[in-house]
């Protein structure tokens, strides 16, 4: 099969300019949200190596054992899930309750932000032709011929890109607040020691205020009321009379 013509390099040129917005905003949320599921792995780390005492430092020591553990599950939900699976279900006398509410509520937030990581992951910049006046106006928005069913309708919802740029610093303060409260965790650890870990404070992390939240529900219900459940009836069994 011979290969499609490439275009010419001036009309690549001009067609990256003109996406270059959508396209600096795509990868500023994947940055994102690699550094929100780094900060998840901090957690399993941390706990697998909670109450080990070590020169060095446990973590230090375990580091290659909790990343092939890590790596062995694919899934970023999964993953996290792991995180709060191995912070939450130790058997320990230190006062983790606060730590396993605070990341048991990060967690969840995780899973609302990371359906919309997946939307602009997933789907390219394509150009759509609007008419202004006599002339046609390309104009740069997210999503391909191929997109999923779900993709498509929550991406008609979702107009321009501050949306986009609410979800990358929503995704960078709640990495900060997984960090922070992991922190919190080892300083717990360190102390029951009777030694202190420099440079860390006393108090806990505040959650921040996510600006999708309200939002990100917002969509649900509407989608929702598109696409209500099934109400398929059971068929009954005929009667043995």
């Amino acid at each position: 099969m011979a290969r499609a013509p490439s275009p010419p390099k001036s009309v690549r040129r001009q067609t990256l300019h003109a996406a270059k917005d959508h396209i600096l905003v795509q990868g500023e949320v994947v940055y994102a949200a690699a550094l929100l599921q780094d900060a998840f792995y901090g957690v399993f780390r941390c706990a697998l190596s909670l109450e080990r005492p070590d020169e060095f430092g446990a973590e230090i020591r375990f580091h290659d054992h909790a990343l092939a553990i890590w790596h062995v599950i694919q899934s970023d939900s999964s993953q996290r899930a792991m995180a709060m699976a191995a912070v939450s279900t130790l058997p320990t006398k230190l006062p983790l309750r606060r730590a396993v509410i605070s990341l048991t509520w990060a967690n969840r937030q995780a899973a609302d932000l990371a359906e919309y990581r997946n939307v602009i992951a997933h789907n390219p910049v394509m150009f759509h032709g609007r008419p202004s006046g006599k002339r046609i106006v390309w104009i740069p928005t997210f999503g391909g011929e191929g997109a999923r069913p779900s993709h498509r309708a929550r991406l008609a919802l979702i107009q321009g890109l501050r949306f986009w740029q609410m979800l990358r610093d929503d995704l960078i303060d709640l990495g900060a607040y997984v960090r922070a409260v992991t922190q919190q965790v080892r300083r717990v650890d360190v102390e029951r020691g009777g030694a202190e870990l420099g440079g860390v404070p006393k108090s806990w992390p505040r959650r921040p205020r996510l600006r999708l939240s309200s939002r990100i529900q917002e969509i649900k219900r509407t989608l929702g009321r598109a696409n209500p459940p099934s109400t398929r009836s059971t068929p009954r069994k005929p009667s043995r009379g």
